[in-house]
């Protein structure tokens, strides 16, 4: 860890900063990042993809007094090192340590504890409303991914919101919306709403992940601090090219986005056939939930993996006893049907 990064003990330090240095920050909070999460384990890639975001959010507002709730908060990482708890990362997801979500009595800046999807709109507006009652004078910024903006609770929020009309940012990533129903993005009412931002990525469509490529729709005001963070070169001179080849045969990229849809239909139907599946019905991504009924969904990823298929099991709070499995080529899905046909 460089002295810059050593410095910064609070939010309050990192505003003190002159702004030149902030890219600086980004760079050794990055490093440290990497060499923090290698030791503990824990989210990477979501966690890379928020330091110039916290470094921002944190510059430009008065936290903890304005109010900063991060959706599901697997990617507060970053958020945990500026405030305060940079000498405990070590601790991360360990036994009596940090945990790897906001917990509101670990900092004060943990405005609400999450480890939940779609929660942070109605609790940022809440927190505002709250503090227009009381004539106090704070923001409350919400971060939420496309992810969690597929339940009702987010998009119930987001109609309280537009009526009262108070000092609430919302910043959504809309990492699947390719694989989405059309009309389903909010990156048209950026024009309309100075509070909202939408960043996307080129990871998921066009198979770009390793290189955490990806562009952002924001309010003047957000971009012209954003642009005074930013890395100079934020990817390297082959993943530049990489990136530039790939998206220059757009209309192929989106041609295998529409087949991976079509066949996310078909593993959807499929997948409900088998009694001890309960797969979530609406996937707008490039992968279907399944709860696990009857059995362990720990033991069910580790017996797909003796037959050569891979997906993600999950035990966490509202998604406890689930697999992740990812849409593929319809060869894909054969051999992923006829593997839960030997086990079942």
């Amino acid at each position: 860890m460089t002295e810059l990064l050593s410095s910064i003990d609070s939010p309050a330090d990192l505003r003190r900063l002159p702004r030149e240095q902030l890219r600086p920050l980004a760079d050794e909070l990055r490093d440290f990042l990497v060499q923090s999460v290698a030791r503990t384990g824990g989210h990477f890639s979501s966690n890379l993809g928020t330091v110039e975001l916290t470094v921002a959010l944190h510059y430009v507002f008065d936290t903890p007094h304005d109010r900063l709730v991060w959706d599901v908060g697997h990617q507060t990482y970053p958020h945990k090192i500026l405030t305060g708890r940079r000498d405990r990362m070590h601790t991360l997801r360990q036994w009596g340590g940090l945990s790897g979500f906001p917990v509101r009595s670990e900092s004060e800046y943990d405005a609400f504890g999450t480890a939940h999807s779609s929660t942070s709109i109605s609790a940022a507006l809440g927190m505002a409303v709250a503090a227009h009652q009381k004539g106090e004078r704070r923001r409350a910024i919400a971060v939420i991914g496309d992810g969690a903006m597929t339940a009702g609770m987010a998009f119930e929020a987001l109609n309280n919101a537009g009526v009262t009309r108070l000092p609430l940012l919302v910043v959504v990533d809309e990492a699947y919306i390719e694989f989405a129903r059309p009309g389903a993005s909010y990156i048209d009412w950026v024009a309309e709403h100075p509070n909202l931002v939408v960043l996307r990525t080129f990871s998921k469509w066009a198979g770009l992940g390793g290189l955490r490529v990806g562009y952002g729709v924001l309010p003047p005001a957000i971009i012209e601090q954003l642009w005074k963070i930013k890395q100079p070169y934020n990817v390297n001179v082959a993943g530049s090219r990489a990136a530039i080849a790939s998206l220059a045969d757009r209309d192929y990229l989106l041609g295998n986005v529409a087949k991976l849809v079509a066949e996310r239909e078909r593993l959807y139907a499929e997948l409900a056939r088998f009694p001890f599946l309960q797969p979530a019905p609406g996937s707008q991504s490039n992968f279907i939930l399944c709860r696990v009924i009857g059995r362990d969904a720990r033991q069910l990823k580790l017996d797909l993996e003796q037959q050569g298929v891979l997906v993600r099991h999950f035990a966490k709070p509202g998604v406890d006893n689930c697999i992740r499995i990812s849409v593929g080529r319809p060869a894909d899905t054969d051999a992923l049907l006829a593997a839960l046909a030997e086990i079942s």
